[in-house]
C-alpha cells in the first residue's frame, strides 16, 4: 500500500462561520487556486440582513418623526440629531452587510496552488 502527498501543506479556513451545506470536492480531488470547495448555509446571513433592514427602517422613521417635531417646536435639535446619527449608522451597517454578503456568495474562495484534498 502506498500514498501520495502534496509537496506543500496548505491550511484552509473560512472567512465566515457557518454550517456547511455542501462539500464540492472529495478526498484526493485536485483543486486549483480559486476553486470553490464548499458552500456554507446562508440562512443566518439572510436573517442578519432582514434584522438590519428592520433596524434601518425603524431608525429612519424615528428620525423623520423627530424632524417633524423639531419643526413644530416640540423637540430639540439635539434629540433630532441623535436620531439622525442612528439612522445613518444603521443604514451604513445594512449597506456594509449586504455588500459583504454579495461578495461572499459570488466570489470564489481562494484555495492553494494545486494541493490534493485529504
Amino acid at each position: 500500500m502506498s500514498s501520495l502527498e502534496a509537496p506543500e501543506l496548505v491550511q484552509l479556513s473560512a472567512q465566515e462561520d457557518g454550517r456547511i451545506e455542501k462539500i464540492l470536492v472529495h478526498q484526493g480531488s485536485q483543486v486549483q487556486k480559486g476553486d470553490l470547495l464548499l458552500v456554507l448555509d446562508q440562512e443566518q446571513q439572510k436573517a442578519d440582513v432582514v434584522n438590519l433592514r428592520a433596524k434601518a427602517a425603524t431608525d429612519q422613521l424615528n428620525y423623520d418623526r423627530y424632524e417633524s417635531l423639531v419643526r413644530q417646536g416640540a423637540a430639540s435639535r439635539i434629540q433630532r440629531d441623535q436620531f439622525r446619527q442612528e439612522a445613518i449608522a444603521s443604514r451604513e451597517a445594512l449597506n456594509a452587510r449586504e455588500a459583504d454578503r454579495r461578495y461572499r456568495t459570488s466570489a470564489p474562495r481562494s484555495a492553494a496552488s494545486s494541493p490534493t484534498c485529504r
